[in-house]
């Protein structure tokens, strides 16, 4: 399937590839991604003083949030063991050069000034939001964009999509941008479907059919899913996409390929990187620090332990 699809399809981005791959072969092929986007009010925004078009960096964000929340408007994510939270902080870590793990994926990485002006950073968005975001679901930051008091979310694009079919009112105020620049890289962290067939499968040869035929099919998905399920492969990705190409409050993400890793980025995507993400490591450490329970080096010391027993328990 892998190489198929790099044949028809010129290949996939390399988020595709480290999902797909381990050790240079192919156990699953990567069917789409799901970005982390900001989502803002661009009336609230333009009251409390923001004068571009475009909310581009987390510097941009950093420096709004108190005014927004001055202004009875704050903005919300999850401080909570949470998917969105989860992917929120490594979204601010990589853009700012934080890392849970080294680039071979071998050593932890997590102990580093970049990490400690990360939780920084992170503390002072904290105390612009509502003590509510420590108890989020996942359905939270939606609810609170779609509420109408809330003025920025990082989110997929379902809380947009939502607010267009139930309040178009609101929804001619909510924009919605690429990932935020930090002063390292553009980047975020993604969801994904990724699929594999089970090697004792009495179907595998039909099952690889109907693979190909449902990859061939992206565009009817695309549509379907309203730019929800974003392509892996590189000719999909080809301008104008549908149902972005087509928008102009949209367009720009057209480029989102650009700016999108999964967990264990800037190593392989690889099973301890997963068990990070399954027992909350990153959101514990923010949420440690963030609300005061421990200090920078505790939180940091704690998330560097747990991390080193991942990679002892699935090695590289």
């Amino acid at each position: 399937m892998g190489e198929r699809a790099q044949n028809k399809y010129g290949g996939l981005i390399t988020a595709g590839e480290a999902i797909g791959k381990v050790k240079g072969k192919w156990y699953g092929f990567p069917d789409f991604l799901v970005p982390f986007l900001s989502s803002w009010r661009t009336d609230y925004w333009k009251a409390a003083g923001f004068t571009k078009e475009h909310l581009e960096s987390w510097t941009d964000l950093f420096e709004m949030a108190p005014k927004l929340k001055a202004a009875g408007h704050p903005i919300g994510t999850a401080m909570s063991q949470t998917s969105d939270g989860e992917h929120t902080w490594r979204s601010l870590m990589w853009s700012h050069g934080a890392y849970e793990f080294s680039k071979d994926g071998a050593q932890v990485a997590i102990d580093s000034k970049e990490t400690r002006q990360v939780l920084d950073l992170a503390k002072g968005l904290y105390g612009n939001m509502e003590n509510s975001v420590l108890s989020w679901a996942d359905v939270d930051n939606n609810t609170y964009l779609q509420s109408g008091k809330g003025s920025w979310i990082y989110n997929p694009i379902s809380a947009y999509r939502t607010i267009e079919t139930q309040n178009p009112e609101l929804f001619k105020n909510i924009n919605i941008e690429n990932p935020l620049k930090g002063p390292v890289a553009q980047i975020a962290s993604i969801q994904f479907t990724v699929y594999g067939i089970w090697n004792f499968s009495k179907n595998i040869d039909a099952a690889k059919q109907f693979l190909i035929d449902y990859s061939d099919d992206w565009e009817g998905q695309f549509k379907a899913s309203k730019g929800y399920n974003n392509p892996f492969l590189k000719a999909h990705q080809k301008k104008p996409m549908p149902v972005l190409g087509a928008d102009p409050k949209l367009a720009h993400l057209q480029d989102i390929a650009n700016y999108v890793q999964p967990v264990g980025y800037p190593g392989p995507s690889s099973q301890a990187a997963y068990d990070s993400l399954n027992t909350n490591i990153i959101t514990n450490m923010f949420t440690n620090y963030c609300t005061g329970k421990k200090s920078a080096d505790e939180a940091i010391a704690e998330a560097s332990k747990r991390l080193k027993d991942s990679l002892a328990k699935f090695p590289i």
